[in-house]
């Protein structure tokens, strides 16, 4: 999402559960996360929370079903990859506080699989920044000598470091 875009609008009728909010507090409080890192969850789980009513469920009753539904719902409303494992990662982050503080006895996001995150090329030294890392190696003894060669089969490779 661009930073001058604005995130999706939860549904209107969704309305967070007691102990979402209350996982909140604890995100805020015993876990101190920022407060924008908090309002970020509580859009997520805001969203969240219209899927699991929309099928006619509350958080006591959701399984992993309903978890895989809205991932998959993230996903056909075009949501980017990391804007679908964020979200995840906050619905994941409720079901595992929920579990943890005996609201549930188990946490339906556990075989639910986070989506995997498109691994983009690293960007290529510009000819420019070639030239000064070859230009820092000074003189012409054993050890220069060692240090330009790492360099040059570094570059002239492509190495990823």
């Amino acid at each position: 999402m661009s930073p001058t875009a604005s995130p999706p609008a939860p549904p209107s009728e969704a309305v967070l559960d007691i102990r979402a909010e209350e996982f909140l507090a604890w995100l805020a409080v015993e876990r101190g996360r920022s407060p924008r890192t908090v309002e970020a969850y509580r859009r997520d789980l805001l969203r969240y929370a219209g899927h699991v009513a929309a099928r006619k469920r509350n958080l006591d009753d959701v399984g992993t079903g309903d978890v895989v539904a809205f991932v998959r719902a993230l996903q056909h409303d075009g949501l980017a990859p990391a804007s679908v494992t964020r979200m995840l990662v906050s619905v994941r982050g409720l079901h595992r506080f929920l579990a943890a503080e005996g609201h549930r006895d188990d946490d339906p996001t556990v075989d639910v699989e986070i989506p995997s995150l498109p691994r983009g090329l690293p960007k290529a030294l510009s000819v420019a920044q070639v030239a000064s890392l070859m230009d820092a190696v000074v003189g012409d003894d054993p050890p220069a000598r060692r240090d330009r060669a790492v360099l040059e089969l570094l570059y002239g490779t492509g190495c990823r470091i």
